[in-house]
């Protein structure tokens, strides 16, 4: 359905976790909106604003994140990323060591996913 070059436009990050939230419970949709409302004019307010401003990144990136040239829009997309994580990290108490905490775990996430292709690859095979 898509090119290759569609596919390659997304980085894929292997995420593990789980929700345990019941997402089947029945809840009065009116009242959670009610109670929420400054959230969601908060998160409005902060999506526009991030609209009109550049966001510049206040750390350096490592120099062991690499990327190949085959993955070079995939460079693009992560270092975006990490332009947000600086930003989130500088209102933190250690924002040096907060931001490359986050960074690597990012990073080590796309690595994984590639680690678990490979491995479903030879399972193939």
């Amino acid at each position: 359905m898509f090119t290759r070059a569609v596919a390659d436009r997304f980085i894929p990050f292997y995420l593990t976790g789980r929700l345990d939230e019941k997402f089947d419970a029945e809840f009065d949709v009116e009242k959670v909106v009610d109670e929420n409302m400054d959230t969601y004019k908060n998160c409005i307010s902060t999506l526009r604003y991030y609209e009109k401003t550049t966001v510049v990144n206040a750390f350096m990136i490592p120099d062991d994140i690499e990327f190949t040239n085959k993955t070079r829009r995939y460079e693009r997309t992560f270092l975006k990323i990490c332009d947000y994580i600086s930003e989130y990290a500088k209102d933190c108490e250690e924002p040096e060591k907060i931001y490359y905490e986050l960074v690597y775990e990012l990073y080590n996430c796309y690595k994984k996913y590639d680690k678990i292709l490979q491995e479903a690859s030879l399972m193939e095979k």
